[in-house]
């Protein structure tokens, strides 16, 4: 029952959204491209689907990792691991750029208690992602995935 209620909670907070953001994203490098079949509602649908299959992967994924802690990205072959870090890497830092961007927007359009509000959340996304990034190295390279030299 846990394992469900917290897997329906990660489909809603991060499955539907990520789905969305990419199908966008998707329709709009289709266009782009000159892909306009794509991009039209019966076309889309090769687009939705690769979409809500990615948010409902990363939905399965987000449900592991509050289920089973960090060391269940380790699970399954070391490419594949290592591939899921990435993944978890991309995702965390891209939230923390999106906090960053929120801070500096409010820091030059808001009045000066939003400003102030704006400035800290950007510094305590930046310290979050330069500590999250010094423990990713860290942990990548006591796992094993550093380079040989």
């Amino acid at each position: 029952m846990t394992t469900t209620a917290t897997y329906v909670g990660a489909v809603i907070l991060i499955g539907f959204p990520v789905a969305t953001i990419l199908a966008a994203i998707l329709s709009s490098v289709a266009e782009t491209l000159g892909l306009e079949s794509l991009a039209t509602v019966p076309g889309s649908i090769p687009i939705l689907v690769v979409s809500l299959v990615f948010g409902l992967q990363l939905a399965a994924e987000a449900t592991a990792l509050q289920l089973n802690g960090i060391d269940a990205l380790g699970r399954g072959l070391p490419r594949i691991a290592l591939m899921r870090y990435l993944v978890f890497a991309v995702a965390a830092t891209s939230v923390l750029i999106g906090a960053v961007w929120a801070g500096v927007v409010l820091v030059r359009t808001g009045p000066l208690p939003q400003a102030v509000f704006g400035a800290l959340a950007g510094l305590a996304a930046l310290v979050v992602l330069f500590r999250a990034s010094k423990a990713f190295l860290d942990g990548m390279s006591s796992r094993g995935y550093e380079q040989d030299q």
